[in-house]
Parts: structure tokens; C-alpha cells; sequence
């Protein structure tokens, strides 16, 4: 049986892919963590050992928290799929900093590479900064 969290989530995922259909849907830290219990399976599932959910939050949100960035998302490349939790395999990352110091940040959760990426390739939900001077990047694991 589906929960009322993962409807919710599909609802919302759905939305976005319907109006921007060549982008991946995003969600915030909390709207993918709160609930979330499908460990190495929700995210990071290639990695091994495999991350807890706990650890990949904790260290979203420290990134998240430094002065230096401006903006972070999750970005879901599955969802709707029954009752499991929507799949993130990839998180963007808007900041100042340059891609060696996101390699640091990141280097605990193992993403596959981090590159730097155009505004076209970050869905509108995430746009609405006014930042100059920075950089959306995507750390992604494949």
C-alpha cells in the first residue's frame, strides 16, 4: 500500500514533469528525507558499502548550510514507480565555490563526478535566486 508521503511526493513529481518535461523533478532535504526509509535504495544504491539515509542527510544539509552556497536540490530520476519512495540520483548544487571545493564536501558520499552545469539544465523550481557570481553544479551518481 502506497503511503499518504510517497502519493504526495508523485503528485508533486508529476506536476513538475508534466510542465517541464525534459527536466528532472527536484526536491528539497527535508521534502525527500522526512519518512524516508528505503535505505541504499533511495539514493547512492550503487554505492558499497552503501551510505545510510541519515549520513547523506547530514552531510546535504551541511553543504546546504555554508555561506558559500546558495541553493541545493535533489534531483529525482525516478518516481510513481507503486508505492516506493521517488529515487534521487543526482543533487545540484548552486554556489560560489568552485568545483575542487565540492569535491571536498562531497567526498564522504561518493558521487560518481560533480560538473558544472548551464541554468537550462536546472528545472525552474529551482531558479529563483537572485545570485550573480555563481555556479550551478550537479553531483551525480551513476
Amino acid at each position: 500500500m502506497m503511503s499518504l508521503k510517497v502519493e504526495l511526493l508523485n503528485e508533486s513529481l508529476g506536476e513538475q514533469a508534466r510542465a517541464e518535461p525534459k527536466l528532472k523533478p527536484v526536491l528539497t532535504i527535508e521534502e525527500f528525507f522526512e519518512g524516508n526509509v528505503e535505505e541504499g535504495i533511495s539514493i547512492g544504491c550503487n554505492l558499497i558499502p552503501s551510505i545510510p539515509l541519515l549520513t547523506f542527510r547530514r552531510m546535504l544539509e551541511g553543504i546546504r548550510g555554508r555561506l558559500d552556497v546558495h541553493a541545493l536540490w535533489l534531483s529525482v530520476a525516478e518516481f510513481g514507480q507503486g508505492p516506493e519512495w521517488p529515487f534521487v540520483d543526482e543533487v545540484l548544487v548552486l554556489t560560489s565555490a568552485g568545483r575542487s571545493d565540492l569535491e571536498k564536501w562531497f567526498l564522504e558520499l561518493r558521487p560518481t563526478e560533480i560538473v558544472a552545469i548551464n541554468n537550462a539544465q536546472v528545472p525552474p523550481r529551482c531558479c529563483n535566486h537572485g545570485f550573480t557570481a555563481t555556479t550551478w553544479f550537479s553531483a551525480f551518481w551513476d
